[in-house]
Order: C-alpha cells, then structure tokens, then sequence
C-alpha cells in the first residue's frame, strides 16, 4: 500500500494514512483530525489528542453507549465543575508544595 490512499465510501471520501507514514509522524490513536481549504488543495492535519480531551469523549461514548442526552447547559455546567475541580487540585498542589 502507498503512503496514503483515498477512497469513496457512498456519503463519505475515506482517507487512509499507512501505519508507518502514522508512526512517522509520532501519532499515536486517538487523533483529532481537522481539514480546510487553501485555494484548490484540502489540507488535512492530524494532532495527537491531550488527556483531557481523551476523558472528555470517552465520557460522551458512554453517555451514547447507555442512551443518555444532555442538554448544552448541562454539559456546559459539567465543564465548569470539571474545570474548578481542576483549579482546586492544582491550588491544593500548590500549597503543600
């Protein structure tokens, strides 16, 4: 297989990247691939996902996996609580240390 192949799945262009050109570029799954447009050329990047975005999809594939809806204001809430928990963690840290 090349280095890249691309492909027509009905609704959607696949694009499949080989292991080594992945390994290469030190990327390790799970990614967040992004594309755009520059003039007549799709640029697609991929950029390594942080653990906190890792803990926020898992948290959203069990949410999916057990049927579970929120609405935006609630997930914006869960962020903020999220995010203070950190906050406070980090002072706590700081305080004995």
């Amino acid at each position: 297989m090349s280095q890249l192949e691309v492909s027509d799945s009905g609704e959607k262009v696949v694009v499949t990247i080989s292991k080594s050109l992945f390994k290469e570029a030190g990327l390790k799954i799970p990614v967040i691939p992004a594309a755009r447009r520059e003039g007549d050329a799709l640029v697609v990047t991929l950029r390594q996902m942080d653990g906190e975005e890792r803990a926020w999809r898992e948290f959203f594939e069990k949410m999916d996996a057990r049927g579970i809806k929120m609405s935006d204001e609630e997930i914006e809430a869960e962020i903020q609580a999220y995010r203070k928990e950190k906050r406070m963690a980090q002072l706590s840290d700081a305080e004995k240390g």
